[in-house]
């Protein structure tokens, strides 16, 4: 059986969202209240683990996605 990979695969191997981690925790600060939280995160369709990075500096954090193409990004995530 050959597996495909679907279209959101192809758009995170290509590079995805391109997020700035200054910019994505300024945002979390200054529109949120998600920085005042603790415990545990369900972060469900996290894609690439953008927003499941930079939410593990308050939660301990577990993401899912059904894209093996954000599964892979996020593997490959060094920031």
């Amino acid at each position: 059986m050959k597996i495909e990979p679907s279209d959101y695969d192809k758009f995170y191997l290509s590079g995805g969202f391109q997020y700035d981690a200054e910019w994505g925790r300024k945002f979390i600060l200054e529109r949120t209240e998600l920085a005042l939280g603790s415990g545990t995160l369900l972060d469900c369709g996290c894609g690439d683990g953008f927003w499941s990075h930079l939410l593990s500096e308050w939660y301990d954090v577990v993401g899912e996605d059904p894209s093996l193409g954000g599964v892979m990004m996020g593997a490959a995530r060094s920031d």
